[in-house]
């Protein structure tokens, strides 16, 4: 759990190779992330982004659930990756 330091939200930090919950047991952990996986991978919750060049895009990963789409065959993919630090996650 996270709180967000601008808006003071609460948040669950994990990802696809999360492997379970502190202070859970096995089964009750596999059971909650399963769950949290289920309702976070629906279509209505992302943003699509139609690339052009020169487009530039930027998210506050501290709240943003993101994921890319498959790369056609043929097609390139350029990715440049900026990090800013950011406060300690409380």
């Amino acid at each position: 759990m996270r709180t967000h330091p601008v808006s003071g939200r609460k948040s669950l930090f994990c990802s696809i190779i999360t492997a379970g919950i502190a202070g859970w047991s096995p089964v009750a952990s596999c059971y909650l992330l399963q769950k949290l996986r289920e309702n976070v991978d629906l279509p209505h919750l992302y943003y699509n982004h139609d690339w052009r060049v020169g487009d530039v895009v930027m998210w506050d990963n501290r709240c943003t659930n993101h994921k890319r789409t498959r790369i056609a065959p043929g097609e390139c993919r350029l990715l440049y990756r900026v990090q800013i630090a950011g406060s300690r996650p409380f």
